[in-house]
């Protein structure tokens, strides 16, 4: 493990030196490139304080570029200040997450350093000569301030036209300086209203001399104003109307509130203790590695069908031993906010978001690299090669070809199609708002695909009930069908009666019987007529929609006792 941590160390260390290579080629690019223009003398005061501090937060190399100073110049002049400088391994400390600590600022009766350097005239600063760090240390005088925003609502009204044409005539950090937020919020805002923002190296190319090109302004993606909170702290930088964000399902205040919250997350370096659930994860990974040692540098072979054996603490197969506490402090930082947003977090490391649970992975990746035999496989080996003299038969011992060594990056999926991971410009740490993102579009995919079954349920019930609807409207119609044609039968013999009764009248006599028996004859045609339904003395009321088996008057038979 010390090989692995100094590789490590190593790697960050090149990568230091090659941006301070990179940042000393880029000042002597904007130098020579120009041609042709009297070199003038250039000075800017700082004070000693505010640039010790701003040095020991984005570095000497950042400083240099904010302020137009080349950085061997800002350097020696640091030096003859006595202010102390960070080192390689600081800067490789605090990006793997480590606690540091910046060199206390010795006393010194310099309160002020000057820097001296000459530049072309075309470089010259259109302002003041001597820019001072008193009052601010973000203003050089280099772009003159855009005019002041206009608001709605006590909040900054965001015009794409009018953002387009700031950023490609002031750099990003003058048009945050007028809407008084962060230059992310600007490229946010650029985002949202998809506008292009020059690309790097732009204003040095510009300063230069150099032909630079503008590129247009694209159709827009539907949104022309959005509103955000302006903020003097830009460290604390709050946008609730950033559109397209994935959010469309939560309503306007919880939007609000996530939006908030992604904005607001960061790592905190208060020095408090860890989650409860981390702290207790914590211990059970400890417990679990005194029981079950590893190989960390063999290869990730679990099948995926298989399920941890029993008891094995979330991480153990996904993480080393050495990034892990980087890997709590981003996980403490998600778990706080998610809490704080009404949210809880499961003791398998598992998040409730509105009601549903998230499930994720954290994962490091890890670098493949030829196997190199430990003493005890040396050991093994020599003893294999010992026998093999002696016997006939002897064992050949087998070792993997490969070794697999933790690389300390991250990667982070909280949705199947989507994944965060760290890169050489930027950690995890710094994309924490774009993972709360995704984990709370991640609770909507959980809903949807929890109440699927559900609908589909819905879905089969209210189709059974429409077939037994059809069942039962079916069987009234049959029924309905068949009382009319019961009751049309009976109409029929009613007319067939009195067709038989109308012949029996047309006699020329008849006698008293006969006409006695037309009474009783028309009587029983207006019985069986479903139109009169008449009742009749001897078998009363007659069903016309039944049968005729069922409605036909039957003779009652003998009983015997």
């Amino acid at each position: 493990m010390k090989e692995v941590k100094a590789v490590k160390e190593h790697q960050q260390q090149l990568i230091f030196e090659a941006t301070e290579r990179l940042t000393r080629y880029q000042e002597l690019l904007n130098t020579y490139t120009a041609g042709g223009d009297e070199m003038i003398e250039k000075q800017i005061t700082f004070h000693r304080a505010k640039l010790y501090q701003e040095i020991w937060e984005i570095s000497l190399s950042k400083v240099a570029a904010k302020y137009q100073v080349p950085s061997n110049k800002l350097k020696e002049a640091c030096e003859k200040a006595d202010i102390p400088l960070p080192t390689n391994k600081y800067w490789g400390d605090l990006s793997v997450g480590k606690s540091v600590s910046p060199t206390p600022l010795p006393v010194s009766s310099i309160d002020e350093l000057t820097v001296v350097f000459k530049v072309r005239e075309k470089e010259r600063l259109p302002q003041a000569e001597k820019v001072s760090t008193k009052e601010s240390t973000s203003d050089t005088h280099v772009q003159e301030t855009p005019s002041p925003p206009k608001q709605r609502d006590g909040k900054n009204l965001y015009e794409r036209e009018v953002l387009y044409k700031e950023v490609w005539e002031h750099p990003v950090t003058k048009v945050a300086e007028k809407y008084g937020v962060s230059d992310v919020m600007i490229h946010k805002a650029c985002k949202a209203l998809n506008v292009p923002v020059p690309p790097r190296g732009y204003w040095a190319k510009k300063q230069a001399g150099q032909a630079v090109e503008t590129a247009p302004l694209p159709e827009s993606n539907g949104k022309t104003v959005i509103l955000g909170i302006k903020n003097t702290d830009t460290q604390n930088v709050q946008d609730l109307s950033v559109p397209d964000d994935g959010l469309s399902f939560l309503d306007e205040v919880e939007r609000a509130s996530v939006i908030a919250a992604s904005w607001n997350l960061h790592i905190s370096n208060d020095g408090h203790k860890l989650h409860p659930v981390l702290l207790k994860h914590k211990a059970s990974f400890i417990a679990w590695k005194k029981q079950h040692p590893r190989d960390e540098f063999a290869p990730r072979n679990r099948d995926s069908y298989r399920r941890p054996p029993e008891g094995e603490p979330p991480l153990w197969d996904n993480v080393s031993e050495d990034i892990l506490s980087r890997v709590y402090l981003i996980l403490d930082a998600l778990f706080r906010t998610v809490e704080a947003l009404g949210g809880s977090v499961n003791q398998n490391l598992s998040l409730q978001i509105r009601g549903e649970n998230v499930f994720y992975s954290i994962t490091e990746g890890k670098t493949k690299t030829a196997h190199v035999l430990t003493k005890d496989e040396q050991k093994q080996w020599e003893k294999y090669e010992k026998e093999k003299r002696l016997y006939r038969y002897a064992y050949e011992p087998k070792f993997r070809k490969y070794d697999y060594i933790p690389s300390g990056k991250l990667t982070f999926a909280a949705r199947r199609d989507s994944y965060l991971r760290d890169t050489d410009h930027i950690g995890l740490e710094g994309r924490l708002g774009e993972i709360l993102l995704d984990l709370y579009i991640e609770s909507e995919n959980v809903r949807i695909e929890r109440e699927k079954p559900e609908a589909a349920q819905r879905k089969a019930e209210e189709e059974k009930r429409q077939k037994e609807l059809h069942r039962q409207r079916w069987d009234a119609e049959i029924d309905k069908l068949q009382a009319l044609e019961n009751e049309a039968a009976d109409y029929e013999r009613a007319c067939k009666i009195r067709a038989y009764v109308t012949a029996i009248n047309a006699k020329p006599e008849l006698t008293e019987d006969e006409k006695s028996w037309i009474l009783w004859a028309n009587a029983k045609a207006n019985w069986l007529d479903p139109t009169i339904a008449a009742n009749d003395p001897i078998f009363g009321s007659r069903n016309h929609s039944k049968n005729e088996d069922s409605k036909a008057p039957k003779k009652s038979g003998y009983h015997w006792w």
